[in-house]
């Protein structure tokens, strides 16, 4: 029985998912972003008329 280690054959997988992980928290902050800025933008009106 061989035994071979496995962090030379997980390590494309690794970087997958440290891109993978990078850009959906690239996403998040985006979308956090805009969703600011839209909620700001809505809401603007109603407080003139309050």
């Amino acid at each position: 029985v061989m035994a071979v280690p496995l962090d030379p054959v997980l390590a494309p997988f690794d970087r997958i998912f440290r891109a993978l992980a990078v850009s959906g928290a690239g996403a998040l902050v985006i979308a956090l972003v805009v969703s600011i800025i839209l909620t700001r933008g809505l809401t603007r009106p109603v407080h003139r008329l309050v």
